[in-house]
Formats: structure tokens, C-alpha cells, sequence
């Protein structure tokens, strides 16, 4: 090759790179990677396909427990068994609800107890579910007389984070120290009205436990 061919050939070698544009250095790298993207584009359709067909099969399911939940009204066998054929649906937690929630009004506060853990233990991360279940074994522990036991429930449901009433828990758990006669319940309550935000509900309800302590001093 003659030396002028091979400066011409450095040159055209050394230039192209730099003069290409976007557009054709991206189809430079399409064509050297399609394999990639071919692969990349069915494994995204795949996922996103299965991800559809969970969803719908999630929604039918759920629908169908509702139905059942429906059907059931509150026969406690029937729920029951509705808890059992349907664990994973927001429907059966509803149910494991009203059935622990009528051990509660029967004052069989064992299997009241029973219920709500069994309903905190499936509640996963629903956190209106967690709360509830935890008020729900403070007020079987309280119906027992468990005081002090009791008010830990509701202090862990104060302090979720999720919880979008934690003075309401805060208040039930001071309560239910107060009917221990513990002598925090008094602090307790005076913090709740100084609490920003503090519904107007719930000012009152703890304003007439202040007064009902100061009457019991006397």
C-alpha cells in the first residue's frame, strides 16, 4: 500500500467516530446488541404480563370473598369457615374481626384474646389490621382485669407509625392505667392535652378522666 492510501485510510479510520451522529451510533449499538434487547424486551413483557394476570386473579379471588363475607352475615360457623377457604383476602380479616369482636361482647375474653392475635398474626402489613387487632387484645385483657397488661397493647398501637390515631391508643392505653390506679395516669392524660392537634372528641373524653381521678383522690 502506497503511503498516501494508508494516510487516507488512518485518516478515514481516526474521523468517522467523531463525525457520526446520535442517531447512527445508536443504531450502531442496536445492531450489536440486539440480542440483549430482544431478550430484555421479552423478559419485560413476560413480567409485566404475569404481574397483570396475578392482579386479576388477586381481584377475582377477593371479590369472591367478599361475596362469601356477604353471604355468612353473622353466623360464626359460617365465618369461620369463610376465614378458612379465603386466609389471604382482606374479606377474611373482616371476618376474623367479627368473630373475635362477638367473643368480646359475650365477655369471653379468652377467646376474644385468641381471635385478635390470630387477626394480627394474618394482618401482614395492613396496618388498620394490626391496630385494630391490638386494641382488640388490650380490651379482652382489660375485660379480664389485666390492666397492666393491657395498656402495652394499646402503647404499641400508639407507636405505629402507620396509625392514623395514635392519641386516640395513647388514651385508651392512660385509661386503662388509670383503672389500675396507676398514679402515671394522671401525667398521662395532662400530656394528651398538651398534644398539638388534639381532636375536640377526644379533649373531652380526657378532661372528664382527669375529673373522675380528682373525685377518686377525694
Amino acid at each position: 500500500m502506497r503511503f498516501y492510501d494508508k494516510v487516507a485510510l488512518i485518516g478515514k479510520i481516526c474521523y468517522q467516530p467523531r463525525t457520526m451522529d446520535l442517531s447512527h451510533r445508536l443504531i450502531h449499538w442496536v445492531a450489536q446488541n440486539q440480542k440483549r434487547i430482544i431478550f430484555v424486551l421479552c423478559a419485560g413483557i413476560a413480567f409485566f404480563g404475569l404481574l397483570a394476570a396475578v392482579t386479576l386473579w388477586q381481584q377475582k379471588r377477593e371479590s369472591k370473598a367478599q361475596g362469601a363475607l356477604f353471604l355468612a352475615g353473622q353466623e360464626k360457623q359460617k365465618l369461620e369457615q369463610m376465614a378458612q377457604d379465603f386466609p389471604r383476602s382482606r374479606a377474611a380479616l373482616i371476618a376474623m374481626a367479627d368473630l373475635a369482636a362477638a367473643s368480646l361482647e359475650a365477655k369471653d375474653f379468652d377467646a376474644c384474646f385468641k381471635g385478635y392475635e390470630r387477626l394480627y398474626e394474618k394482618s401482614g402489613r395492613r396496618a388498620y389490621f394490626r391496630i385494630l387487632a391490638l386494641h382488640g387484645m388490650g380490651s379482652c385483657l382489660r375485660g379480664k382485669g389485666d390492666y397492666k397488661t393491657a395498656a402495652t397493647y394499646f402503647e404499641r398501637a400508639s407507636k405505629n407509625p402507620e396509625n392514623a390515631g395514635p392519641l386516640y391508643s395513647q388514651f385508651e392505653a392512660v385509661k386503662t392505667l388509670a383503672m389500675a390506679k396507676d398514679p402515671a395516669a394522671k401525667a398521662g392524660f395532662e400530656a394528651i392535652l398538651k398534644s398539638k392537634d388534639l381532636p375536640p372528641d377526644l379533649k373531652e373524653k380526657t378532661e372528664e378522666q382527669l375529673s373522675w381521678l380528682s373525685k377518686q383522690k377525694k
